[in-house]
């Protein structure tokens, strides 16, 4: 299974829509919803500015792609996952303390890695559940610095300007 997402996702990177298609046929399953790879394909096919984007779920379920571009001179990013059990509890201690909330509302922004399959249910219902810290998921994590875990949720990536800074 491990090796289908894979292939998949360097399918997928690469914009290869009929071999996604033939391959997802192949297998017998769809691990992308034919929905979202609708989706994913339109997203993909824009011409978008350089440097680190993330996907946006916007109210109507659709997804926008947007440039990330620290507005403060100091920000943090923070690796997070529904489906980490560490994630959903750093999100409820900074919701529950006002003084770390407002901190991340003004300086932090969450994300969840790109795996290739735009796990846009569960980015719904955590944005549901936590409306005062939006999650998004990265574009292309190569457009980030390669210094970055994206295995390890929670991770919190320090930036000074537009400059990775250090990893906690």
């Amino acid at each position: 299974m491990e090796e289908d997402e894979s292939l998949l996702v360097a399918l997928i990177y690469n914009g290869s829509w009929e071999k996604v298609e033939k391959f997802q046929m192949d297998i017998s399953k769809f691990l992308i919803d034919p929905m979202n790879l609708e989706n994913l394909k339109l997203l993909k096919n824009q011409n978008h500015p350089e440097g680190p984007k993330l996907y946006e779920l916007k109210i109507n379920g659709e997804l926008e792609v947007k440039n990330y571009t620290p507005q403060k001179e100091f920000s943090v990013v923070i690796v997070s996952s529904p489906n980490c059990g560490f994630s959903t509890w750093a999100m409820s201690e900074i919701e529950e303390d006002k003084e770390l909330l407002d901190f991340f509302k003004e300086y932090g922004t969450f994300i969840l890695s790109h795996t290739g399959f735009l796990e846009v249910n569960e980015l719904g219902k955590w944005n549901v559940e936590h409306k005062s810290i939006p999650l998004k998921i990265v574009y292309n994590e190569e457009e980030w610095p390669s210094q970055i875990d994206w295995d390890g949720t929670p991770t919190f990536i320090i930036f000074k300007g537009n400059e990775y800074s250090h990893m906690v």
